[in-house]
């Protein structure tokens, strides 16, 4: 009986290790909470809709694969953004991620795919409230 307690007990240990290790490990911690921020906005995301790639100047970008209707594009977007914002102050140890760019499906009698790229800098303000949403959007727009 003590053979199979002691077992349990290191499986336990184990499995309580793994889980604290990955939820605290840099790039999956980031996918997480993008995961629960978008669920707490109902956005519906997977960790297959994230990713994070390079481009030709060695920046890091995450890239949040979103769907929207036709009537809700806007909303989607500024939502989108921010809820990546939000999910980079929660995790403190996440890569330095220099830019962020949303692809939105939009479904309509044809699928279109809408990429909006913005700097890190330019989410933190929004975030922070430095900037209104208004101006958020000119500056996406300007891109």
């Amino acid at each position: 009986m003590k053979k199979y307690t002691a077992i349990k007990y290191l499986m336990l240990l184990f499995f309580f290790t793994g889980v604290a290790f990955a939820q605290s490990h840099g790039l999956y911690a980031l996918m997480y909470n993008i995961q629960r921020v978008c669920k707490a906005y109902q956005i519906d995301v997977g960790m297959q809709d994230i990713r994070v790639e390079k481009d030709f100047e060695d920046n890091l970008i995450l890239v949040l694969k979103l769907d929207a209707r036709r009537t809700n594009y806007n909303s989607t977007l500024m939502t989108g953004f921010f809820v990546v914002a939000k999910a980079m102050r929660m995790t403190p140890n996440s890569p330095e991620i220099d830019k962020v760019t949303l692809e939105i499906s939009v479904a309509d009698r044809q699928s279109i795919v809408i990429f909006s790229t913005v700097d890190m800098a330019d989410l933190i303000l929004l975030e922070n409230g430095s900037i209104t949403p208004a101006e958020f959007r000119e500056k996406i727009e300007s891109m």
